[in-house]
C-alpha cells in the first residue's frame, strides 16, 4: 500500500480564501487592495502545494519500521449514549479495516473511552470534554505518516473534535486521506480515490494505492 497526493477538493478553506479574494478583484478599484489580494494568491498557492507534496512526515532518525502510521479521526459525540456508543464501535470496526490493510492506527476514540470505563467520577467528569485530549491526541498525531478521517454525512460536517484534528493534521503538513463506510457492511470501509467523492467538506490530500 502507498499514500500518494491528489487533488484537493473545491468546498474546503483554502478554497473558500480563494473565491474570497477572487471576488474581492472583482470588486476594487484599489490597486493597493489588489496587489493585498494578489500576494495573498500566492501564499495560498504555496500552502496548496505543500499539502499536495507533503511526503510521508519524514523520521529525524532511521527506525525499523515498516508500517505506516494513520491517525484515525472519527465522529463521537451525539444526543444518546447509544448513538456515542454505536459512533465508537463503527471507529473500531474501521481501525480494524486499516490494520487489516497492514497499517499501524491510533484511534483516539478507542484511547479515550476505553480509559474512562476505568475512572473514577471527578476523572471522568474532568475529562469527558474533548479539549482536554486534543493535547495528547495532536503530540500522537506528530508522531503519523498521515491522517485519515470517517466520512459521516451526518456527524462528520458537526464534529468539533475532528475539525480540531484535520487543522492540525494541515498544520503538520501531512497527508490527508478519507474513509467512507460501507452502507450495507459496516465491517467494510472504502478509501477516497477523489476528493469529489466526499460528502463531508474536509480536505483529501491523498489516496491509497
Amino acid at each position: 500500500m502507498k499514500i500518494t497526493p491528489i487533488s484537493t477538493s473545491y468546498m474546503n478553506s483554502i478554497a473558500t480564501d480563494i473565491q474570497g479574494i477572487a471576488k474581492t478583484l472583482d470588486k476594487t478599484e484599489s490597486y493597493e487592495i489588489a496587489q493585498i489580494a494578489i500576494n495573498n494568491l500566492y501564499a495560498i498557492s504555496e500552502q496548496v502545494d505543500s499539502l499536495l507534496d507533503a511526503p510521508l512526515a519524514e523520521k529525524k532518525s532511521q527506525t525499523p519500521y515498516k508500517k505506516q502510521f494513520l491517525f484515525l479521526s472519527c465522529p463521537y459525540t451525539a444526543n444518546t449514549t447509544e448513538e456515542m456508543q454505536k459512533n465508537l464501535a463503527i471507529s473500531q470496526y474501521a481501525t480494524i479495516f486499516l490494520m487489516k490493510k497492514g497499517f499501524d492506527v491510533f484511534n483516539p476514540l478507542s484511547h479515550g473511552t476505553n480509559i474512562l470505563q476505568y475512572s473514577d467520577t471527578d476523572f471522568y467528569k474532568h475529562y469527558t470534554p474533548y479539549f482536554n485530549w486534543h493535547e495528547m491526541n495532536c503530540r500522537i498525531m506528530a508522531m503519523c505518516d498521515a491522517f485519515i478521517w470517517l466520512d459521516d454525512p451526518k456527524r462528520t460536517p458537526k464534529s468539533n473534535g475532528m475539525l480540531a484534528e484535520v487543522k492540525q493534521a494541515i498544520q503538520l503538513g501531512l497527508p490527508i486521506l478519507g474513509l467512507k463506510p460501507n452502507k450495507t457492511n459496516m465491517f467494510d470501509f472504502e478509501i477516497y480515490k477523489k476528493a469529489s467523492e466526499k460528502t463531508s467538506p474536509f480536505p483529501i490530500t491523498a489516496t491509497i494505492i
